[in-house]
C-alpha cells in the first residue's frame, strides 16, 4: 500500500498513549511496529534498484538503521519485562535488517540469539526452520562475498 508516513504517525501515537498509561507491553508493540514500518519502507524503496545486501543507497540504509534503532529499543524493553518470545521476534528482525545492511556477522549473531530466546517458547519447527535457513543463507553469502562472519 505504501502509506508509510501514515503508519509512522499511527505507531508514534500508539507509543505515546502506551507511555502515558504505563503500558509496557503496548509500548513494546509500538516500538516493534515502528521498526517494521521503517524496515518495510527500506525494502520497498530498495527493491526498485535490486541491490545486493549492503549496497543500498544511503536513503535506504538510513531507513534500515532507523528500523534497527526501534527493534533494539523493543528488545531492551522486552528483556525488562521478560517476554522471551518478543525478544526472539526482535532478534529475528534485527538479523534480517543487518543482513540487508551487509552486517553479516551481526545478522548471524541475532539469528542465533533468536533461536536461543525462542527455544521452548513455541513449536520449535516454526522457530528453528526459518532461523536455520537464515543462518544457512548467511553462511553461504559469507563465503560468496568473502566477508568475515562466524557462526557460534
Amino acid at each position: 500500500m505504501g502509506k508509510f508516513e501514515e503508519a509512522v504517525i499511527c505507531c508514534r501515537r500508539h507509543l505515546e498513549i502506551c507511555q502515558d498509561h504505563g503500558d509496557r507491553v503496548g509500548e513494546g508493540r509500538a516500538l516493534y511496529n515502528l521498526g517494521n514500518v521503517y524496515h518495510a519502507k527500506g525494502k520497498h524503496i530498495g527493491r526498485l534498484g535490486h541491490q545486493d545486501p549492503g549496497e543500498f543507497p544511503e536513503e535506504v540504509k538510513a531507513l534500515f538503521e532507523k528500523a534497527v534503532q526501534y527493534y533494539e529499543e523493543n528488545m531492551v524493553l522486552m528483556e525488562e519485562i521478560s517476554d522471551r518470545a518478543a525478544q526472539g521476534r526482535a532478534c529475528g528482525n534485527l538479523g534480517n535488517v543487518h543482513y540487508l545492511l551487509g552486517n553479516f556477522a551481526k545478522a548471524i549473531f541475532y539469528h542465533q540469539v533468536k533461536i536461543r530466546e525462542e527455544a521452548g517458547v513455541a513449536d520449535p519447527i516454526f522457530i528453528l526452520c526459518p532461523a536455520l535457513l537464515n543462518l544457512s543463507r548467511l553462511s553461504g553469502l559469507k563465503r560468496w562475498r568473502g566477508r568475515e562472519a562466524h557462526v557460534l
